[in-house]
């Protein structure tokens, strides 16, 4: 562990995300104060960081979950949360400079007097709320859904907490712009893109050719996602190229019925992972995400590696992870089929590159880096 007379940090989180990953980055250079989270310590441990600099509160996992199966409903966000950061505040260490907590579980951290001269930045993945709510009812009304949305104190928490952090961490441009469409001023907001390990590719047999006409989408199949929207645009495409297929990789969700699916040009293969995952990257001829709301798609950084032509909204942060060129990396308007289909049409009429393993260098540890240099200068 290395040594450095800079900020200290203390890291603040509900459950895991992406946490873990640059608080063992921050350990490794000794700027971890303390990682503090619902996970036990054996989940810290796997990610190198010593129990002195981790405290874990397990229970709240438990009584989340019991509540879950017990109940079939989630605990009163609210109130969990609350709870949550209320027990998490005598935790935090006076050495701390900087705390980095996330969205929704940060507000009476934030607001403690204890913090005041604190440097505060709260950690939001995904798009303002008030955005998220948006663009999820636009992928409900495509897809006859209605979404839950959180209660209306959840919201005006979370809205809340963007106005006492000091800073706001994203991941993307897209998710940039829809905070500084409702107000929050560019110069508190961090972006910083997540990193991409291909440690789960490293075994790559490379036993595929690119097949033609072969569509492919991985992820959840969901309202959210624009499975829907992906599905009238390969009816419209299949008009002009009628042996068009349709590969759909991932869990069915809430929103899409198994019927949808029922189109004689559909292949669902339902949830795959190692070298099963890796054939369809190697023999698709196009890669599609038609997402109304992502906070940043790392799915768009499997299908590059796997040098996939892409054609994505701009809701899902593709813009951070490409260059747009309009011709192997494309853009089209979320909610439109017959946008996309055109665009499916261009991309399968031209002559892409045949399947390479394209190199990509954005490690926790870059992203660290870039962290506490935003941090210092700040």
């Amino acid at each position: 562990m290395q040594k450095h007379n800079h900020k200290m940090i203390t890291v603040v989180v509900n459950g895991k995300f992406h946490a873990f990953d640059y608080a063992a980055e921050l350990y490794k250079k000794g700027l971890l104060d303390k990682l503090i989270s619902t996970m036990p310590y054996s989940i810290a441990k796997k990610y190198g960081i010593p129990r002195k600099h981790y405290i874990g509160l397990p229970i709240f996992e438990v009584v989340k979950r019991s509540y879950r199966m017990l109940l079939k409903k989630e605990l009163p966000v609210n109130g969990y949360a609350n709870l949550f950061t209320k027990s998490v505040i005598p935790f935090i260490p006076k050495t701390s400079n900087v705390i980095i907590s996330f969205a929704g579980y940060s507000k009476e951290i934030f607001e403690h007097s204890k913090f005041k001269n604190v440097t505060k930045i709260l950690d939001r993945g995904s798009t303002h709320t008030l955005e998220n709510i948006k663009l999820k009812q636009q992928a409900g009304e495509f897809h006859n859904f209605k979404y839950a949305k959180h209660p209306e104190t959840f919201i005006e928490r979370e809205i809340g907490e963007y106005n006492s952090a000091d800073y706001i961490l994203i991941p993307s441009s897209f998710v940039k712009r829809t905070f500084t469409k409702h107000g929050i001023n560019n110069n508190k907001l961090i972006k910083i893109p997540y990193a991409f390990s291909t440690s789960r590719f490293k075994h790559i047999n490379i036993s595929k050719q690119r097949l033609t006409n072969k569509i492919l989408f991985v992820g959840q199949l969901s309202p959210r996602k624009g499975t829907g929207v992906l599905i009238q645009a390969i009816k419209e495409v299949q008009k002009e190229i009628p042996n068009i297929e349709l590969w759909l990789v991932g869990a069915l969700q809430k929103g899409i019925d198994q019927s949808l699916l029922d189109e004689h040009f559909i292949k669902y293969f339902g949830i795959l992972r190692g070298q099963k995952l890796i054939e369809k990257y190697q023999e698709a001829s196009l890669f599609c995400l038609p997402s109304f709301e992502e906070g940043l798609a790392l799915v768009l950084t499997e299908a590059k590696y796997f040098n996939l032509p892409i054609i994505a909204t701009p809701n899902t942060g593709i813009e951070d992870l490409v260059d747009i060129d309009n011709i192997k990396y494309q853009l089209f308007e979320a909610g439109n089929p017959l946008d996309l289909a055109s665009k499916i049409k261009q991309s399968l009429k031209t002559t892409h590159e045949s399947f390479q393993i394209k190199s990509i260098n954005h490690t926790w540890k870059d992203f660290t880096n870039q962290l506490i240099s935003e941090i210092q200068c700040h």
